[in-house]
């Protein structure tokens, strides 16, 4: 490790999902002593969108001080296939963390933060845009598919974890301190009474229609109930059960 070589260097990433609490864990995990940060920030995208590879190449990404666990918080390394593998070509021992949320609020969401930025044309309705896999908005909510291709390079309850976005919601701490230990970093200097506000939710103003959200939802539910079943958990994100949020 460049400049404190007697120091071992772990490797924790969080994959995404997008909107599902990766910025408000980023700027919780700012403020740890035992991680170092990527020098651009959030988002490093270094497996999915930077030219060029290697340990010491994703090395150089990092600010040479801080603690001894390099930090990665890239959703967008759920949103492409086959990135898994690049992963463990230079970081096998890394650890992974997987966040998920109902995959129709999570499209939803996303839906609705594309169109502010601009990423998807206003033009474009929710289910136009499913359809398509704009800003890969399908790909983003097959999870089962998703643990399935990490797990084949980092296993399932050792390497990779799984958390839930309804529990960052209902209970931060928990939330910190679990996402703390699937990351490898500790509980030590977490400095819970600093943590930000928890995860808020909304509606949003972009309205949607029943019929789209139950497109989307018929197309996510055999795969859910596959989900749910490899993590052996009784199946949740049922219809009647959606809450739709505009964070």
């Amino acid at each position: 490790m460049i400049g404190k070589s007697n120091m071992k260097t772990e490797t924790a990433i969080c994959i995404g999902a997008q909107k599902t609490g990766t910025s408000w864990l980023y700027e919780q995990l700012e403020r740890h002593p035992g991680v170092r940060l990527p020098r651009t920030g959030k988002e490093l995208n270094f497996f999915s969108l930077k030219k060029g590879g290697g340990a010491e190449n994703y090395e150089n990404e990092f600010h040479v001080d801080g603690g001894p666990v390099r930090l990665d918080v890239s959703p967008s390394y759920s949103a492409f296939e086959g990135l898994a593998e690049k992963i463990h070509e230079t970081c096998p021992e890394a650890r992974i963390l997987f966040i998920v949320r109902d995959p129709v609020a999570r499209a939803v969401s996303q839906y609705r933060m594309a169109i502010r930025l601009g990423n998807i044309p206003k033009s474009t309705s929710l289910i136009e845009a499913f359809r398509a896999n704009l800003q890969f908005i399908k790909r983003r909510g097959l999870y089962l598919d998703i643990v399935n291709e990490y797990d084949l390079f980092f296993p399932l309850g050792q390497k990779l974890t799984v958390l839930f976005f309804d529990d960052l919601v209902s209970d931060a701490t928990k939330f910190y301190d679990d996402a703390l230990m699937a990351l490898g970093i500790g509980l030590v200097g977490t400095a819970r009474n600093q943590l930000g506000p928890p995860v808020g939710v909304g509606r949003g103003e972009l309205s949607v229609s029943k019929a789209e959200l139950s497109e989307i939802h018929d197309f996510y539910a055999p795969f859910n109930r596959a989900f749910f079943a490899r993590l052996g958990l009784p199946v949740n994100w049922e219809a009647e059960n959606y809450k739709l949020f505009g964070t």
